[in-house]
């Protein structure tokens, strides 16, 4: 069929028996219309998967999400580009999506409308807070973000830079205090013992002995 021969020019070698059955599986048991399954291998080529097998894996997730047309694999697959975009700024390399990040990550952008850009900054100074990608402590931080209205970049800039003063007015008060509390305490340092050069030491102790000796010698 036309199916098949698109399949064979894409891959650039023919379809055997096995890998005719996934592809028309692909029309007969998931539904998908035909130039969906010509996109579908078109796609995965251009992702450098050429296995028959990783194409049926795309063709059922497809499926699952609902994408029966180009139109709506193309809508998805911008968005997942956002979510592997956010992947990559937390350091986290993969070829799929966990459903459980994609959750979150989808909560961050559509629920909280957050930009990608901020969401992107927020993960990077959030990673020089973690010892390896922690979706729970990022979920908390762009969250405290979104209640505090933060949407653009210049918000995340006032943001630092307040928290930046926040922290040297502490610390200047923090100096303040002890520096003060060290002067009121100087008084009980100092001592009244007057002081004995080592001269008038050797003295004393002259006349001491011949004190001694006078004594002895009555």
């Amino acid at each position: 069929t036309l199916i098949f021969r698109c399949a064979e020019e894409a891959l650039g070698r023919l379809l055997s028996d096995a890998d005719q059955r996934i592809i028309y599986s692909f029309h007969d048991w998931l539904g998908m219309p035909l130039d969906l399954i010509k996109y579908l291998i078109e796609y995965c080529i251009n992702i450098d998967h050429r296995e028959i097998r990783y194409m049926e894996k795309v063709a059922m997730a497809w499926c699952e999400q609902g994408l029966y047309s180009i139109e709506d694999v193309k809508s998805s697959l911008i968005e997942d580009k956002r979510y592997f975009a956010i992947l990559k700024e937390l350091g986290i390399s993969a070829k799929g999506l966990p459903p459980t990040q994609k959750d979150i990550m989808k909560k961050w952008l559509e629920e909280y409308e957050m930009p990608l850009e901020v969401i992107l900054e927020a993960c990077k100074q959030s990673a020089l807070n973690m010892q390896k990608p922690n979706f729970n402590y990022m979920d908390k931080v762009v969250t405290a973000w979104h209640e505090a209205n933060i949407k653009t970049i210049d918000d995340v800039k006032k943001r630092n830079e307040a928290r930046e003063k926040s922290k040297n007015d502490r610390a200047s008060s923090f100096y303040k205090s002890n520096k003060k509390s060290g002067a009121k305490s100087q008084p009980f340092m100092k001592t009244n013992t007057p002081k004995t050069s080592y001269s008038e030491f050797k003295l004393l102790e002259t006349k001491q002995r011949e004190y001694r000796r006078k004594q002895g010698g009555l």
